[in-house]
């Protein structure tokens, strides 16, 4: 499999711009590689799973102080899964601060 950084494609992002990652666990690693274009991006919307579902999967901390260097400043929780009584996954929407 070709597997290459976003941040090395020849992509020109136009505001506004939604950025939806759905990487099973992955999804600090698939941010990395867009290196310095998250600051091209205004809104994200990220799976988060609470409970370890894959081996070396991106915990919410590492998420969130990861996005915060890109001048992401809080999100909402869009949705929340419940398995066997505790909460499993949820959909999360990153934003900026309003200028």
């Amino acid at each position: 499999m070709d597997r290459k950084r976003f941040d090395s494609l020849n992509i020109n992002i136009k505001s506004p711009c939604l950025l939806k990652i759905d990487a099973e666990g992955s999804e600090i690693y698939v941010l990395r590689g867009f290196g310095e274009k998250l600051k091209e991006i205004d809104v994200i919307q990220l799976e988060v799973s609470f409970q370890e579902n894959f081996k070396g999967q991106s915990k919410l901390s590492e998420l969130i102080s990861y996005l915060e260097k890109f001048g992401f400043a809080g999100f909402i929780q869009k949705s929340l899964r419940i398995h066997n009584g505790y909460p499993n996954h949820c959909d999360l929407i990153f934003f900026k601060k309003e200028d």
